[in-house]
């Protein structure tokens, strides 16, 4: 009866592990429509373990800047990735730590990424949300 119990505990439980380091790299774009913005420009650039992310207004402006460091993680079958050391702003140049790591579910299609934003608690910056991001292809 113990031998039961115990396998039937762990295959309940999930294990977590790492998960494919460079699944996200590239250039990656959004359009959304929000209740507050009207419709705006995401844009996630990824490279190694690094990130930078983007939020335009339709004529292109930036309203939300920020860049980061990245680290994969897998819980079953959603794949994870961790954002630490987030610096934010209005641009660029007037950076900023930001004190609040964020935990993205994501799947990844072909060209295409779906990110499951603000699911790991609540945040200033927004209500929790999926969001569909295209693979941008480079320029030369």
């Amino acid at each position: 009866m113990k031998k039961h119990l115990i396998l039937a505990l762990t295959l309940l439980s999930v294990s977590c592990f790492a998960a494919d380091k460079g699944d996200l790299d590239g250039r990656w774009k959004a359009t959304v429509k929000t209740d507050y913005n009207g419709t705006e420009v995401r844009l996630l650039s990824v490279e190694g373990e690094t990130f930078t992310y983007e939020v335009q207004s339709e004529a292109g402006e930036t309203r939300i800047f920020a860049k980061g460091a990245l680290k994969y993680d897998q819980c079953g079958p959603l794949k994870l990735v961790k954002l630490t050391r987030i610096r934010g702003g209005t641009s660029k140049e007037e950076l900023e730590p930001v004190n609040d790591d964020r935990v993205v579910v994501y799947f990844k299609g072909y060209r295409s990424v779906n990110l499951a934003v603000n699911f790991d608690g609540w945040h200033d910056d927004g209500a929790p949300e999926a969001v569909l991001f295209r693979q941008q292809q480079e320029t030369r």
